[in-house]
């Protein structure tokens, strides 16, 4: 599994699991966004769980904060073998 390594007082956290909570989904929701997570099996990150969680929070929130109504966000969680890679996309969605 590959992980980055961490200083004392880290765990293992499945890179999925760091973010996109409810209060996001339901932020995106009023906002008629869509988000995703598309992650790789196995992918872990050793980091301070809260900070993290934080972090990336602090990215979707504003994701979904300055992409327009209607969009979707699409975060995709991988590795290259030594390094977590989570970029973020959006995208108009047609309006049919």
């Amino acid at each position: 599994m590959p992980a980055l390594s961490g200083s004392h007082g880290r765990s293992s956290i499945w890179a999925a699991d760091a973010g996109c909570g409810v209060v996001t989904r339901i932020l995106a929701e009023e906002r008629n966004q869509r988000v995703t997570v598309d992650a790789a099996e196995g992918v872990t990150v050793t980091a301070d769980r809260l900070v993290l969680r934080e972090a990336i929070t602090n990215v979707i929130d504003n994701a979904i904060k300055y992409s327009p109504r209607a969009s979707s966000i699409r975060i995709r969680v991988y590795s290259d073998g030594t390094t977590c890679i989570s970029p973020l996309e959006t995208k108009a969605r047609d309006r049919c």
